[in-house]
């Protein structure tokens, strides 16, 4: 009997000390779990902060207290993506994939990292995959209507959720086939993503920027026209749509009387619109037009350049002189400011401020012939004959014919 109470004895306390260690390793799981997800939670300020270094770091101890943290590792993607380490974002929405292969977001970014990095065919490719996953509710936001610029590179500048996610691929599909030269494949996507989403203005731009590939003119302008009325900033519609009206001659100012009518309170269409009066002789309208755009937007330099332009043109050198040094307050670099401030001065015949303005030029731009040759003309005046004839040189290196004429005219000498 005492052999069997020792024996009874000796299987409870192995039990209870089994159950002691099974319980101290649960709560030594729950607390790393914890942990991870306090890091976790620090970091995603961090990466709101656009802080990616130090989010980078929370998130790499987060993942080390739970090796299975799905959100985590698409977290730390994002960041190493901000920080320029390609491959080892594109490792971690592998990892992701692994764990959760539903996770739509992670296989959306990858596929869109491949087309940032001009991985082309794999990204349309990765992006066919990602239009087959299930879209449930989304966990993050990510970057969405891209579009091509003025140089034809990729920018990104807004934000999305899943629930919209088949328009964004189509387009990424298109750019991706305008980006190997495709354009008519291009525009079939694009159709799709404007199909998906009638509001987005980037669909509409850049698949104008395909036809004009293929000189498909007319119709590429009504979708910049359309795209400008979506969003009366788009840069990249403005510019296009202007510059190929300007080509094809059929620079309309109706086309922005609507965008005036439909977003009064934005300086785009008026500035287009004054462009477009100044094309037709209508310099008194495209004034008005200047003055109703620095109303809206009293702090854009560039409208204030425009405006000050036009004010030269009509004899108003006062007027435009300020317009100039409210610019170049608003923005020193804009360096067709000190030119143009640098040509009113000389007809003002303040050839000292002149100089001053074209030197200014000059350094921010110095392959500029034109500026070269409008400094020479002021040290002419100022009769600084040795400086003047150095500037015709350079502006005669630079390509500028005139300077040629000018230099057999004032400085007799060899140049060849």
């Amino acid at each position: 009997m005492l052999f069997m109470k020792i024996t009874l004895s000796v299987t409870l306390l192995v039990a209870f000390s089994l159950n002691l260690h099974c319980q101290e390793e649960e709560r030594v799981y729950a607390s790393k779990y914890r942990e991870a997800e306090r890091l976790y939670q620090l970091a995603v300020e961090h990466l709101d902060a656009q802080r990616y270094k130090n989010a980078l770091d929370l998130l790499n101890k987060a993942i080390s207290y739970r090796s299975d943290y799905v959100d985590a590792y698409h977290s730390r993607a994002m960041a190493k993506q901000k920080l320029k380490d390609t491959q080892g974002a594109l490792t971690d929405y592998e990892i992701v994939l692994h764990l959760d292969s539903t996770f739509t977001e992670a296989a959306f970014e990858r596929a869109k990292l491949r087309f940032l990095e001009g991985q082309y065919l794999q990204a349309i490719k990765e992006f066919d995959h990602v239009l087959i996953m299930p879209q449930t509710g989304t966990r993050r936001v990510y970057f969405k209507g891209a579009q091509l610029n003025s140089t034809d590179q990729p920018g990104v500048n807004s934000l999305t959720t899943a629930y919209s996610l088949d328009g964004d691929i189509y387009n990424y599909q298109g750019l991706s086939y305008h980006a190997l030269g495709q354009y008519r494949k291009a525009i079939g996507f694009f159709d799709k993503a404007v199909q998906h989403n009638r509001q987005e203005a980037n669909y509409l731009v850049n698949r104008g920027l395909s036809k004009i590939e293929l000189s498909e003119t007319s119709t590429a302008i009504e979708d910049f026209k359309k795209a400008l009325i979506l969003d009366p900033n788009n840069a990249v519609a403005e510019f296009n749509l202007t510059q190929e009206m300007e080509s094809s001659g059929t620079l309309e100012v109706e086309v922005y009387d609507e965008m005036i009518e439909k977003h009064p309170d934005f300086a785009s269409p008026y500035v287009n619109r004054a462009l477009a009066k100044l094309n037709n002789g209508d310099l008194d309208g495209a004034l008005k037009d200047y003055d109703k755009a620095v109303e809206v937007d009293p702090h854009d330099a560039r409208i204030r350049l425009n405006r000050a332009l036009s004010r030269e043109k009509a004899g108003l050198l006062q007027a435009a002189l300020k317009d100039l040094n409210r610019a170049l307050a608003l923005d020193p670099s804009l360096t067709a400011a000190y030119r143009s401030r640098g040509r009113i001065l000389s007809t003002l015949q303040q050839y000292a401020m002149a100089v001053e303005d074209f030197t200014e030029a000059i350094k921010l731009e110095p392959q500029h012939a034109p500026s070269y040759f409008n400094r020479a003309l002021v040290f002419r005046k100022l009769q600084q004959n040795d400086s003047c004839c150095t500037d015709l040189k350079k502006a005669e290196s630079l390509g500028l014919d005139v300077a040629t004429k000018a230099l057999d005219a004032y400085c007799n000498t060899p140049h060849n």
